[in-house]
């Protein structure tokens, strides 16, 4: 508590852990629109130049995962097998959301629409993708945890203060 009060800027481990999951969630929501948007445009090579409207989608992909894990953040982080079905759910839910967010970014109304559909189809396309978005929303879920157990921690010595 007295490093809170001396360096209140300076971030609490848990919060460093709160950042690297958003900072992995907008990773994978760049890596998945960039496939999404390649997939639709019938370019097989992925490793190919970059042109700016590539960049657009990696940037709005990223905007949606940070954006879909701070609206979702409620569902991960919870104990025991209540925690695990959530944390299970928001994979689904924060997928879905940031589908729709990088949608509409990319392209306002038809990406809003089409988004979440091609979202989907791509996952059950390639299931490296679907593993890869399952895991880091899984370890996000980690982090996360570890994230509310520090806050509980300090509200108990907060509480036991005299």
């Amino acid at each position: 508590m007295r490093q809170r009060i001396l360096h209140p800027f300076r971030p609490s481990p848990g919060e460093c852990r709160l950042l690297i999951a958003g900072v992995l969630l907008g990773g994978l929501g760049a890596v998945l629109a960039f496939v999404v948007v390649s997939q639709v445009a019938d370019r097989g090579d992925l490793l190919r130049g970059w042109s700016l409207s590539d960049a657009w989608c990696a940037a709005s992909g990223a905007i949606g995962g940070i954006l879909s894990f701070y609206i979702g953040r409620r569902w991960l982080g919870r104990s025991g097998a209540v925690g695990a079905i959530r944390a299970l759910c928001a994979v689904v839910w924060i997928g879905c959301l940031t589908a729709l967010i990088a949608g509409t970014l990319i392209l306002p109304g038809y990406g809003t629409m089409f988004g979440p559909m091609l979202f989907g189809t791509v996952i059950l396309a390639r299931p490296a993708l679907f593993l890869a978005w399952s895991c880091g929303l899984i370890l996000s879920h980690l982090l996360v945890r570890e994230w509310r157990m520090e806050r509980l921690r300090f509200a108990e010595r907060a509480a036991n203060w005299h």
